[in-house]
Order: structure tokens, then sequence, then C-alpha cells
């Protein structure tokens, strides 16, 4: 699990914003073709693998990661449509 700079500091900005402190799960939605990626509030579990960057806890259930492989968590801001 990767998570780049950007990422970090838009999810830090959301939590700080709203007054949580909590791991950022890593998850996939798969009810479709082709699913999605998503990151949701959730506390850590025993078959979760961890990934702390600074005062953040990233988290993703060991099957999953094992089943995607590499996974990078970016964010890029869009702007207003």
């Amino acid at each position: 699990l990767e998570v780049t700079t950007s990422a970090g500091d838009a999810v830090r900005a959301y939590l700080t914003n709203h007054g949580l402190d909590s791991a950022i799960r890593v998850t996939f939605e798969g009810g479709g073709e082709p699913g999605f990626w998503q990151l949701v509030l959730d506390e850590p579990q025993n078959n979760d693998e961890r990934l702390q960057i600074d005062d953040l806890l990233f988290i993703i259930d060991r099957r999953l990661a094992a089943k995607a492989g590499r996974i990078k968590v970016d964010y890029v801001d869009q702007g207003m449509y």
C-alpha cells in the first residue's frame, strides 16, 4: 500500500476539519464491473495490514491486499464543476 503526499494531506485535512481521529480503511466495492476503490473510516482488525504515515493510520484487509497487488492511493483536486 502506497499513499502519496497529496492523498495523505487531503485525508489529514478532512479528519482535522471534521474533528475526527480514525484509521482509514482502503476497501474495494465490486458490485459490478469494474468495481471501485474507496476510503472509509474504520477501526483496525487483526487481519489488517497497517501503514502508519506520520499521524495517519491506513489499513487494508490482508486478503484484499494480497489479491490486489500494488495499491496506490492518490488525490487530485479537480476543482468545481
